[in-house]
């Protein structure tokens, strides 16, 4: 009995000793193996004076054809270390930077204005080497990569921030000296490259941006000089080709940093240089008509071969509400009511078909809902039947306004839905993310969604947005250079004699459909659909190149 007693204690003892071993050699194996390179490299850092070269030390953000969105540069610089420099390399230093303080270390860019002296012959404690931009003045696409600062003093925006642990090395790229406890260079050691012995990272992210197109939207808006945004998105895919907001993000300039002066100009600028407007919401005005055409058709109402006479205005309960300048249309049907934008038939229409069905046809079409890229989009909104009490809430609602808000983007994948015949397709914005070998690391594939609507109905749809642009209010939209469908729209703001501008439209190039979404906020005389002219023949021009 004692002996089996005593036998159960060593086997506890044992089983103790055991654990505890394997505590040990496991905590051993993290700090050692698992995060011993981040021990050693703090422990070279404690005891080497270095150089940031490339401060964030972060991946790309690529178009779809591998060409970089931020225009990373290599720039020359000349690096100082001070304490490492005899007294007439410093006294040069000096007289150079007009003052006595020189810092720990840090870099002179190399343009010319070096001192002869140093630029002539090679000086102890001043090596010539590299630094790393992340951002150049030919920087695109800034409101959708966002920005990161250089000193890291406020946080990443846009892709920058989707996907920041990816692109992330874990560490600067430095150039070090290795310095003894008396701070002398150690011999043998000299000047080291230090960063990440992780030959797989940073991570890099390849988006559907094409870079051609982003340049032609961007310059186009550029010129324009307005409060705006184009979305232009491939119909098959849902690939985002060209996504711009102006003003544009001067990501070189946040990077950099910018004084208090600069950042409070950029704040109170009302045309929001921070905002990507692309995936704001705002009242869609008429273009929210091809919502109710949608359904009137699926219903079988159009069908009916109903028609409306439009004296210039309908009456709402005790509310007037009126056509555009007050433009009597006469007798009208759904395809001429919708080339002419007739408010009157549409909030007839609206009537007639009823809050339930416009609701759900516009939920149909996702509106109110986000699209699901990795940007911080807004979800719009599409008021539900209880929030249309009144007769008058749902004629605002009928010729989008009111409670009624949609995006650029949401407007552009509702094109894309009736060009795909009813078929609804997710925009997409980030293709796949690879390595530093250029190794795929994840795939976001394309994907497309439930049936819309049928392709009959479809059709008859994209044959009146036609009607559209031939005949009726987005003539601007027109060219020789290619074949175009779409919607204008105009909402009103709360500002007089001010409103916002619409284009949403359907153009084919070379076979190849693109659905796109013009928006001007705050117009006072803006056509997007002129807008869409001006980036369409552009386009055209870089596919006949």
């Amino acid at each position: 009995m004692h002996r089996v007693q005593r036998q159960k204690r060593i086997l506890i003892t044992f089983s103790l000793f055991f654990l505890f071993a394997v505590i040990l050699i496991g905590r051993v194996f993290f700090l050692q193996i698992v995060t011993g390179d981040n021990y050693a490299w703090e422990s070279v850092a404690q005891r080497s004076l270095r150089y940031d070269y490339y401060p964030t030390g972060r991946g790309q953000i690529l178009d779809r054809n591998g060409k970089s969105l931020l225009d990373t540069h290599w720039v020359p610089v000349h690096v100082v270390f001070p304490s490492l420099a005899d007294e007439e390399t410093n006294e040069i230093l000096r007289r150079h930077l007009g003052g006595s303080r020189l810092g720990q270390v840090y870099a002179l860019p190399d343009n010319g204005r070096l001192p002869a002296e140093l630029r002539n012959s090679p000086r102890e404690g001043v090596i010539s080497t590299f630094s790393k931009v992340r951002y150049g003045r030919n920087a695109l696409a800034s409101h959708v990569t966002g920005y990161i600062q250089r000193s890291g003093a406020s946080g990443p925006t846009g892709l920058e921030k989707s996907f920041s642990e990816e692109l992330s090395a874990g560490r600067p790229f430095s150039l070090a000296a290795f310095v003894d406890a008396r701070g002398n260079l150690i011999p043998g050691l000299g000047y080291r490259d230090l960063r990440s012995v992780d030959q797989a990272r940073p991570y890099s992210i390849i988006t559907t941006i094409d870079s051609q197109k982003q340049m032609v939207v961007e310059q186009t808006l550029t010129r324009e000089g307005k409060s705006a945004a184009v979305v232009v998105m491939e119909v098959e895919t849902g690939d985002i080709l060209a996504m711009a907001s102006y003003p544009q993000l001067n990501s070189w300039e946040m990077y950099s940093g910018v004084s208090s002066q600069r950042m409070r100009e950029l704040q109170n600028d009302p045309r929001a240089p921070f905002v990507n407007k692309a995936i704001q919401q705002y009242p869609p005005g008429s273009v929210f008509k091809v919502v109710l055409a949608a359904a009137a058709l699926e219903s079988g109402f159009a069908g009916k071969e109903e028609n409306y006479v439009c004296t210039g205005s309908i009456e709402v309960g005790d509310v007037l509400i009126s056509c555009f300048g007050g433009e009597a249309h006469g007798e009208v049907d759904l395809h001429e009511a919708l080339a002419l934008s007739c408010n009157s038939y549409f909030i007839w229409l609206g009537q007639n078909l009823g809050r339930q069905a416009v609701t759900a046809a516009a939920e149909r079409f996702k509106l109110g809902s986000r699209t699901g890229i990795q940007l911080e989009e807004r979800a719009g909104n599409i008021p539900a039947v209880a929030d249309l009490p009144f007769l008058g809430n749902l004629a605002h609602f009928s010729i989008g306004q009111g409670q009624v808000l949609a995006t650029p983007l949401q407007l552009a994948r509702m094109m894309a839905i009736i060009a795909n015949n009813g078929l609804d397709v997710y925009p997409r914005l980030v293709s796949e993310i690879i390595n530093n070998q250029g190794r795929r690391v994840r795939r976001y594939p394309a994907y497309t969604g439930s049936r819309v609507m049928q392709p009959a109905a479809a059709r008859r749809l994209r044959s009146m947005l036609a009607a559209v642009v031939e005949s009726g209010t987005g003539q601007s939209a027109q060219s020789p250079y290619y074949a175009a469908i779409g919607k204008t729209g105009t909402a009103e703001t709360a500002k007089r004699d001010i409103s916002h501008s619409w284009f949403a439209g359907i153009a084919e190039i070379k076979g190849k459909q693109l659905a796109v979404t013009v928006f001007l906020e705050d117009s006072r005389d803006g056509s997007a659909a002129a807008i869409f002219r001006s980036v369409m023949e552009q386009i055209v021009m870089q596919a006949e190149d």
